[in-house]
């Protein structure tokens, strides 16, 4: 979780930089702070939870090693990917919507 919170984060400072958020003023560091909490507390369990159960799936029982990898990446890139996205949107927008009506600043 705490892996998943940090490459997260990583990600979220790697976008603002792309999107041209250069000076302090402008960075936006209770995004970074939403989208490492919700990477690390939703992202990381969900997936973890998500390819165990695809790996232990009876419908995999009797196929070949590429057989099984790619009945599990048809699975997970239509039902599972929309899910598991689904609810992360859900997920940043509660959390975000929680810290913005407390007005919590993050100043560093």
């Amino acid at each position: 979780m705490l892996s998943s919170a940090v490459v997260g984060g990583l990600g979220d400072i790697l976008i603002q930089k792309v999107q041209g958020r250069t000076s302090r003023v402008q960075f936006d560091y209770r995004r970074l702070f939403v989208f490492s909490l919700v990477a690390g507390l939703y992202i990381a369990p969900v997936i973890h939870i998500w390819f165990d159960w695809l790996d232990k799936l009876y419908l995999l029982v009797g196929l070949s090693n590429i057989q099984k990898s790619l009945v599990m990446m048809l699975l997970d890139q239509t039902f599972g990917a929309v899910i598991i996205n689904m609810f992360f949107f859900i997920a940043f927008e509660l959390v975000s919507r929680t810290f913005f009506s407390y007005k919590i600043l993050f100043v560093i």
